[in-house]
């Protein structure tokens, strides 16, 4: 099987029993334990210890589209600090999910933001929310 691209990724969010839909972006969610190594008199070899892992926060985004976006954010808003669900999966060449590529983030919903805009813009806009993760992805 060859490798996939970053476009074949399905990536939803549920927040306070509503699902909000499909995002275009996913950053962050990287599982890592601190570390740190005791080195003992004489030379001896050193000793490592690894904390446990924590989950690094997560930003999805998509583009704004003001019919479905403009009431989301409102919603979102008021569930700031509310439970959510990210689900991230591989999609295979045929835009179907891959069968056990299902990534399951449970955490918080830490951030929304919407778009920046300038009268001069012309790129396209996104809106993001960010995801503090709580326990390791499922």
């Amino acid at each position: 099987m060859a490798p996939t691209t970053q476009a074949r990724w399905l990536v939803t969010l549920t927040a306070g029993g509503i699902v909000l839909g499909v995002f275009d972006s996913f950053s962050g969610g990287e599982s890592r334990g601190e570390s740190r190594q005791y080195h003992a008199g004489g030379m001896a070899d050193p000793t490592s210890e690894v904390d446990p892992p924590e989950v690094s926060e997560i930003t999805i985004s998509r583009g704004w589209d003001p019919a479905r976006d403009a009431v989301a954010e409102k919603t979102l808003r008021g569930l700031i600090g509310a439970s959510c669900t990210v689900g991230k999966q591989a999609l295979g060449a045929n835009r179907v999910p891959i069968a056990g590529a299902l990534t399951t983030y449970n955490g918080r919903i830490v951030g929304v933001s919407t778009p920046e805009h300038d009268s001069m813009g012309r790129d396209f806009v996104r809106f993001e929310v960010t995801i503090v993760p709580e326990g390791l992805p499922a």
